[in-house]
């Protein structure tokens, strides 16, 4: 449970951080572009490695995989 809340927080923690500097408008009028590019093309991407990096291949290719792939078309 306490993972769960780890989660949360660290998001809301970025969401805060995010919220604060465009109300300081420290990136200035295009702050909001700097941050949307930020996020979309750095941020997720990172995010989605460190996830994957410490991820076990075995619950991520497991069995569900072919079973799913019996049901894809060829």
């Amino acid at each position: 449970m306490f993972g769960v809340f780890e989660g949360f927080f660290g998001i809301w923690a970025i969401i805060g951080i995010g919220y604060w500097a465009a109300k300081k408008n420290i990136f200035g009028p295009e702050g909001r572009m700097i941050l949307n590019r930020l996020t979309f093309f750095i941020a997720s991407p990172a995010l989605l490695f460190t996830t994957i990096a410490g991820a076990n291949p075995q619950e991520a290719l497991g069995s569900q995989l072919f079973i799913a792939r019996g049901f894809l078309p060829a």
